[in-house]
């Protein structure tokens, strides 16, 4: 039988409404009692009676049986979604690119078929493993704008059935995986979700005494506050991921990461000389040796990883030189199969150029970087796009301006989230 896991079309299982309801229900972290408990105050608060709902009333929703319209207004304002968003109308999805994201895909796609508990457990930690990694492959290439719905279907109908039976071995899949989602959440540019599943990514990992993955996680969600302008809470964060990793031997990755993460928020809160100190903290850290192999659920940090932190930290503290010096470093140790985090650095760079006058170099950087990046759906390179494009416009009239000014007008125009199909064999 062949499941659809992109969440616009049915199949010949639950019908749509059903899958989206139980998706909203598990990023959120409710019961069916918690929801029924929620939908009856909602009802209360908007009509003034109890809508009298249960928990077995949204368990048979989630099983196939179609709210009625009193019911689908109430989930509607619960979940903060439309009735599109649910489930309950299907709109015509977005065209999608054809190249680049069926690749991907397609190594996704043959990645999931041979975790499937049709075929493995999901307590085989190598299946969910390599789910993983083929989504983080993926998301390098094309942005979370086309893969979260297929990790979050991933996540709710293999992963979450194995955590209701308390399998160990689910926690650190479920934990990583959730994770992951909140980063994809992130790209796309939906960071109040993206919060959701950092928050339930932390209970997770706290429960597996995977020291490591619970340290990567709080390194996210440190990066978090820091874009969404919390830097105290971004550093508080960052010191208690290090705190964590005091408990067992640990890897130099993951420390070097959480230097960076406190770097980056001691450079919002203007503290230079601070900041620097965990900046050559974090490129001491990385140079040692690890005594053991890493936890296998944590995203690799590495000295590109850290030369990108790095110019957002000179940038921050306006040192511009150096932070382009280290933009150059990242793009040049870098390869091909880091599309995302080589646009990031380029156009980073390209602002920093513009901004520091050097028009014509920032213009070359920047439609280079828009023709690397076609296919790529991530909402934080359309921020960096828009921001040079705001950079270059009182530029107009110099000579290759109005070139790259179209080009990133085009860029701009194209950048929208999509969704990407991904067909499984069970």
């Amino acid at each position: 039988m062949e499941k659809d896991i992109r969440l616009l079309a049915d199949d010949e299982g639950a019908p749509l409404w059903s899958r989206r309801l139980t998706e909203r229900r598990v990023v959120r972290d409710y019961s069916y009692a918690e929801v029924a408990h929620r939908l009856r105050m909602l009802s209360r608060q908007q009509e003034g009676s109890d809508c009298g709902v249960t928990a077995r009333t949204v368990w048979r929703w989630e099983h196939g049986t179609r709210p009625l319209a009193r019911y689908r207004r109430l989930l509607c304002a619960l979940y903060d979604a439309s009735s599109e968003e649910l489930g309950f109308r299907v709109t015509q999805p977005h065209a999608r690119p054809k190249v680049v994201p069926q690749i991907c895909a397609d190594t996704v796609s043959s990645q999931i078929a041979r975790s499937s508990p049709y075929t493995r457990t999901v307590a085989s930690r190598a299946g969910v493993e390599s789910v993983l990694q083929a989504f983080r492959a993926a998301d390098r290439q094309v942005g979370g704008g086309y893969l979260y719905d297929a990790a979050i279907r991933y996540l709710t109908c293999e992963v979450e059935p194995e955590l209701r039976k308390s399998t160990p071995a689910a926690y650190p899949a479920a934990a990583a995986l959730t994770e992951m989602a909140g980063w994809m959440a992130h790209d796309a540019g939906h960071d109040g979700l993206a919060q959701r599943h950092f928050d339930r990514a932390v209970r997770l990992a706290s429960s597996t005494g995977d020291v490591e993955l619970t340290a990567h996680i709080h390194a996210s969600v440190s990066h978090l506050a820091q874009v969404t302008g919390r830097p105290h809470e971004a550093l508080q964060l960052a010191q208690a991921g290090r705190e964590i990793l005091r408990r067992k031997e640990h890897g130099p990755a993951i420390a070097a990461r959480l230097h960076a993460m406190e770097a980056r928020a001691l450079a919002s809160l203007a503290q230079r000389s601070e900041c620097e100190r965990m900046l050559f903290a974090a490129e001491r850290t990385l140079d040692r040796r690890p005594s053991q192999a890493p936890s296998p659920w944590m995203s690799p940090f590495d000295h590109a990883s850290l030369a990108g932190e790095a110019s957002q930290c000179m940038e921050q503290l306006r040192q511009f030189a150096a932070a382009g010096r280290h933009c150059e470093r990242a793009i040049s140790l870098r390869g091909s199969g880091h599309v995302r985090s080589r646009a990031f650095s380029q156009l980073r760079l390209a602002n920093i150029l513009a901004t520091q006058g050097e028009i014509d170099h920032a213009c070359a950087i920047a439609v280079n970087a828009i023709a690397s990046t076609a296919q790529l759906s991530s909402h934080r390179v359309s921020q960096l796009l828009h921001s040079l494009y705001a950079k270059l416009l009182p530029h107009m009239a110099a000579s290759g301006v109005a070139a790259a000014l179209g080009a990133l007008s085009s860029a701009m125009a194209t950048r929208v989230p999509e969704y990407l199909l991904i067909d499984t064999e069970r």
